[in-house]
Order: structure tokens, then C-alpha cells, then sequence
């Protein structure tokens, strides 16, 4: 089946860890994308939603030590950015969970921009510095 996102070489940070991680998530949405495409149910879904999620806050937390260790003069302005896509995908689970929304192709390119411009744009910002 055809995947959403696949890694390539641009989107390495040159960081093994962090690196890994990014491919994790891919491999992550991907599966959401499969679940969607194959009409899968309402639980795997919302698990593979919150498995978003939990990655998300546990890849952020990884990310942020890694940029505290080096010094990265703009770790403030990078945290407020993750809350920020923590909160959207806490509240786009919270909404699925209640009924309020229904996953689709727009939430599909959202998660898929949201990951590829994220490392493309703010990511690439501390290559630099790790």
C-alpha cells in the first residue's frame, strides 16, 4: 500500500538519535494512513491516534534534552512550538473520542505537513549546534 510520508535524506538532522526518532513517527502516521485507507475501525483509529500523541510528547521530550545539552540558544522558542502541535494533537484526539470529527484525507496531509515542515523548518534550525 501506498504511504503518506517516506524518510529521505533531506529530512535528516544529522543527529542518529533525533534521526531515528523522525523515523518512527513516519512509520507511525504511516500506519494511521494504512488503518484509514483500509476503512479500519473507530479502536484503531483512536489507538493509533493516542500512539501519535504519547510519540509525540516522548520524542519532544528527547529532542529538547538533546538541545539543552548542546546549548541551543532558541530551545525556549522550539518548546513553545511543541506545545503548541501537543495541544493540536491532544485536542484532535480528544475530539475524535468524542464523536466531533471523523479522520480524513485533510486531517492525513495536516499530520503530514505538520511532521515534514516541522523538521524541514524548525528541526533543521539546531544542525548546526548538535
Amino acid at each position: 500500500m501506498k504511504k503518506l510520508i517516506s524518510w529521505h535524506d533531506s529530512f535528516s538532522v544529522k543527529n542518529e538519535i533525533i534521526d531515528s526518532q523522525h523515523k518512527k513517527f513516519i512509520d507511525i502516521i504511516n500506519k494511521f494512513y494504512t488503518i484509514f485507507k483500509r476503512k479500519g475501525s473507530y479502536d484503531e483509529m483512536k489507538a493509533v491516534l493516542h500512539e501519535i500523541k504519547e510519540y509525540t510528547v516522548y520524542h519532544f521530550t528527547e529532542e529538547e534534552a538533546i538541545m539543552e545539552k548542546v546549548g541551543y540558544p532558541y530551545l525556549e522558542e522550539h518548546k513553545i512550538s511543541h506545545e503548541k502541535l501537543i495541544e493540536k494533537i491532544t485536542n484532535v484526539e480528544v475530539k475524535y473520542r468524542a464523536g466531533e470529527i471523523t479522520v480524513n484525507y485533510e486531517m492525513m496531509n495536516l499530520l503530514r505537513s505538520w511532521l515534514t515542515e516541522h523538521i524541514l523548518k524548525e528541526d533543521k534550525l539546531y544542525v548546526g549546534f548538535i
